[in-house]
């Protein structure tokens, strides 16, 4: 599509694992972004490769080092089918978006997996992959030339293979493609897995609704938010709802206010055992993660395009 961010076009990074005698091993140059790990060259007979792609989630983080699912995961196959051998190599990559895993999935097509396992959805916002263009810009990336030369540019740069962490707001527009661009990185990974017969698992991505703050702005005064949070934690609910509610009538979209909301509902269902008011909460701590100007957890749609794409 004309509207594909370069980056995702052009993006070919240097291929993770290299071969060491033997063995493929994580390069070192891929080491900042990946686990060290090694398996053989020739997959052993009876033996069932499995490759987990995705982020750090995927990973296991802050635990992958020693109880990640590349640990874990060899243990209870081993224990639900004994009598195989099984190799787990974990490729998933710190901060890693979707479009990341395309060519991922390239490279470990060549390795004989038997199943690849797919995690991903947390950090499709991290990077500010999607720029505000003039109309100049705009009309030049619909060249096939112009397209060609800048990804070679930006190759040459070493720019695609850096993940940027950044923290900026996301305009609704940007919020749609990315939700789009997400959902055809998806389908490009699994044509790839289909194309070659290699078994896709697709996993909906977890989401801390009621512990993890909303991290963009909130239209509230920040003494506003100091008291509000105070009353909340003083139980005082009566007081918190009584500064929530005009607030909520001007800014009804506004993710901190939902989210205060929210716990202010779920304590209320702990003091007077109200199933309703728990529902009422789950409902607006979903809300306030699906209006965060600053999403850093998967959105609701990214959980449906896994689920559709299973299907």
């Amino acid at each position: 599509p004309l509207d594909t961010p370069l980056s995702e076009l052009y993006f070919r990074p240097e291929p993770v694992f290299a071969q060491e005698g033997g063995y493929f091993r994580t390069r070192k140059q891929s080491q900042k972004y990946h686990l060290d790990q090694r398996f053989p060259a020739a997959k052993p007979a009876d033996t069932l490769r499995v490759f987990i792609i995705g982020a750090s989630a995927a990973m296991g983080f802050p635990l992958e080092g020693f109880f990640g699912p590349n640990q874990l995961l060899p243990l209870g196959l081993a224990a639900a089918a004994p009598g195989r051998s099984y190799e787990v190599v974990n490729v998933s990559g710190y901060g890693f978006a979707a479009y990341r895993l395309v060519p991922l999935v390239e490279e470990i097509l060549d390795y004989q997996p038997d199943a690849i396992i797919a995690l991903t959805g947390n950090n499709e916002f991290l990077e500010r992959r999607f720029q505000d263009q003039s109309f100049l810009l705009r009309s030049l990336e619909r060249l096939r030339l112009y397209r060609l030369l800048a990804g070679l540019v930006s190759a040459a740069r070493g720019e695609a293979a850096e993940v940027r962490w950044e923290e900026y707001e996301v305009a609704p527009l940007v919020r749609e493609r990315v939700i789009q661009n997400y959902q055809k990185n998806l389908e490009q990974i699994a044509g790839l897995c289909a194309a070659r017969s290699t078994p896709l698992i697709l996993l909906t991505v977890p989401v801390n609704l009621k512990d993890y703050r909303p991290l963009g702005d909130s239209r509230a005064a920040p003494e506003q938010q100091r008291a509000i949070d105070q009353a909340l934690r003083a139980g005082e609910l009566d007081q918190a709802q009584a500064m929530l509610q005009p607030l909520l009538e001007n800014f009804p979209d506004d993710a901190w206010l939902l989210y205060e909301q929210a716990w202010l509902f779920h304590l209320r269902a702990a003091a007077e055992g109200e199933e309703e008011l728990n529902r009422r909460a789950a409902e607006l701590f979903a809300a306030a993660r699906e209006h965060d100007p600053r999403p850093v957890r998967a959105l609701a749609a990214m959980n449906q395009a896994v689920r559709s794409l299973g299907r």
